[in-house]
């Protein structure tokens, strides 16, 4: 929690969070992350950090907040969706817009499969 002290001011600090303690695509290893090549977003890296933070489990100095992340089980979100729940919504423009996102994530996990299965760990 957060207490003032004094009054504060539009504009005004009220706390300051270093940057050691941000999960940011700067914290993916640097091994790692030659491998990626150009092109691959800080979106794309900090998918692979929080990855590896899941995989290292609580070992993990970061388990604490990977633990609060969400699991795919509670995650409602239509790119999840089996075919069969997707016919559902076959007519509407969510369909198309899933069937895109997903050609999209599928192109982006190619592009650093060769990554993740050389780093299988």
């Amino acid at each position: 929690s957060l207490f003032a002290s004094k009054p504060i001011q539009a504009g005004d600090c009220i706390l300051k969070i270093p940057k050691s303690a941000h999960l940011t695509a700067d914290n993916l290893h640097p091994s790692v992350s030659s491998f990626l090549g150009e092109g691959i977003s800080d979106r794309v890296k900090l998918a692979l950090v929080v990855l590896l933070h899941q995989k290292l489990g609580q070992a993990s100095e970061w388990a604490p907040y990977i633990s609060c992340l969400p699991q795919v089980e509670e995650m409602h979100s239509t790119i999840l969706w089996s075919d069969e729940e997707l016919e559902m919504i076959k007519t509407s423009l969510l369909y198309e817009q899933t069937l895109k996102y997903k050609a999209h994530i599928e192109k982006i996990y190619l592009s650093i499969k060769h990554v993740l299965d050389r780093f299988l760990e």
